[in-house]
C-alpha cells in the first residue's frame, strides 16, 4: 500500500475489544486513512486475515485497498 492509500478495516474480536474499537473508531480511522471498519463477517472474499491477540482477547484483522 501507499501512505495516500484509504483502506477499509475489517475485524472480528471479542465482545470487549468490538466495544472499544467502535468507541476510538474516528481515531483509528483517521491514523489509518480508513473509509470505514467493519465486522469481518461482510467481507468478500479474497483478504489476508491476520489473526492475534491483544492482552489476551483473541482478534483478526484484514486490510482492503479500496
Amino acid at each position: 500500500f501507499e501512505v495516500t492509500d484509504r483502506i477499509r478495516v475489517y475485524h472480528k474480536s471479542t465482545d470487549r475489544l468490538t466495544v472499544a474499537l467502535h468507541k476510538l473508531s474516528g481515531y483509528v480511522k483517521q491514523e489509518t486513512l480508513a473509509v470505514e471498519i467493519v465486522d469481518l463477517e461482510n467481507a468478500n472474499g479474497g483478504i489476508e486475515v491476520v489473526k492475534d491477540d491483544i492482552n489476551g482477547e483473541a482478534t483478526e484483522v484484514a486490510v482492503q485497498r479500496i
